[in-house]
């Protein structure tokens, strides 16, 4: 008899996992979005390839491959680099709010405009939390870490 495969994969056997097959989803559920390779830091232990690329997609792709996943979506986890320093940030967020799902927003918190994004993240009704990378205890720490006095 053959054993349980992925549906995703075929592949890739499950019968010696660990977690019932009901949790083994044939399509992801939550989905992080790394909306630009952008980044003001330099971190020690960056693991982003690209940390100061200025190749993004715009909007409109963005569009293109949301619509495309929305019936999958169960959550999403907006990265990047450092995702405010996208160049369409607000219009993008405002887009993802709009589909309903809860997400949250990774960053480093190190924002030029600070009151603008925090005017746009607490209108956001699907925000359910921002995840803020704290690299040192204090001032010098996070400068010999990120490379940066901020």
């Amino acid at each position: 008899m053959r054993g349980l495969v992925s549906p995703i994969a075929p592949n890739i056997d499950l019968q010696g996992t660990r977690l019932p097959i009901y949790l083994h989803p044939s399509l992801p559920s939550v989905f992080t979005f790394e909306i630009t390779a952008r980044c003001q830091h330099r971190c020690a232990g960056c693991g982003n390839v690209f940390p100061h690329a200025r190749k993004e997609m715009d909007v409109s792709q963005w569009e293109q491959i949301i619509s495309k996943l929305r019936p999958h979506i169960k959550g999403l986890r907006i990265t990047g680099g450092e995702p405010t320093l996208h160049h369409q940030f607000p219009v993008l967020i405002r887009q993802i709010d709009r589909l309903n799902v809860p997400f949250v927003l990774f960053t480093n918190g190190n924002w030029s405009h600070a009151d603008a994004i925090i005017d746009l993240l607490k209108d956001c009704t699907n925000l359910e939390g921002i995840l803020v990378s704290l690299h040192g205890n204090d001032p010098d720490s996070y400068a010999k870490f990120t490379g940066v006095n901020a």
